[in-house]
């Protein structure tokens, strides 16, 4: 599953999506695929709670400590004054099958998450109702993540 998740973020790099303003400003608008490739939950993971829904998808707890969002920070270059205008965000949704690994988690400012607030919770719902397969709802997440189209480059110090 990494690897699908893998081939589908080189689509996209392949369309030269970039990841950040083009003034510098640093806010990262979307995933940098090399820091952030996402990965899947499985049986074999250390947060694994159980299969759910019709489709016996895995699912993991969620479990990021404070060292981790730290590390996911550092790793994306987010000053330490600006990190209470970030989450740290699972780029593949637990409810839809993510993990809790650093290759699934990236630092997301509240502008960037404001753009789909309500896109998440309403996937997750067809999923959960068996409407949706997991699969199609992690494609819709991923597109709107990695395309997303958001001029931050006017925003002065963290936005």
């Amino acid at each position: 599953m990494k690897f699908i998740i893998q081939v589908f973020f080189l689509l996209f790099l392949s369309q030269q999506i970039a990841f950040a303003n083009p003034l510098g400003n640093n806010i990262p608008v979307t995933p940098d695929v090399d820091k952030t490739p996402g990965e899947l939950c499985s049986e074999d993971d250390k947060d694994f709670l159980e299969h759910r829904y019709s489709e016996k998808m895995p699912y993991c707890v969620r479990r990021v400590a404070q060292w981790q969002k730290n590390r996911i920070y550092q790793q994306y270059s987010i000053p330490e004054k600006c990190r209470h205008r970030y989450t740290v965000d699972h780029l593949v949704p637990l409810a839809v099958g993510g993990n809790n690994a650093f290759e699934n988690l990236w630092p997301e400012h509240v502008l960037v998450k404001k753009t789909r607030q309500e896109l998440e919770q309403k996937l997750y719902e067809e999923v959960r109702k068996g409407m949706m397969h997991s699969q199609d709802a992690r494609d819709i997440i991923l597109k709107e993540k990695l395309e997303l189209q958001l001029d931050l480059s006017n925003i002065k110090g963290c936005g």
